[in-house]
């Protein structure tokens, strides 16, 4: 009997502890959409958000038609703990990672 009441002690502590987890932390970031989509062929595009506003959106593709050079597109947006929003768009190519910051709040198109 003292066995089984202490499996049971230690099972609810353990409940409780992962229960509480995104809440002791200060972090809770549920996911609130999450799309993949990818032709098999070398085209892709994928987004997420989450609760907490954190946001990404991207989609890739070979810039020409004869399978040389591969393009990323994306964006990706955050609040940060003062409560600004951010926004950064970027391109990935052949001429590498080239991010522009985007400090304008959010508008029409963004997640909700």
């Amino acid at each position: 009997m003292v066995k089984g009441m202490r499996f049971f002690f230690l099972a609810a502590m353990l409940y409780t502890a992962v229960v509480d987890l995104p809440t002791s932390t200060g972090i809770e970031r549920r996911l609130k959409k999450l799309v993949f989509n990818n032709n098999g062929l070398g085209t892709y595009s994928f987004e997420f958000a989450t609760q907490d506003g954190t946001f990404r959106r991207e989609d890739g593709s070979f810039a020409s038609t004869n399978g040389r050079g591969y393009v990323v597109r994306g964006e990706y947006g955050y609040i940060d703990p003062e409560g600004h929003q951010h926004l950064v768009h970027y391109v990935a190519d052949a001429n590498g990672y080239q991010p522009q910051k985007d400090d304008i709040r959010f508008n029409d198109r963004r997640i909700v």
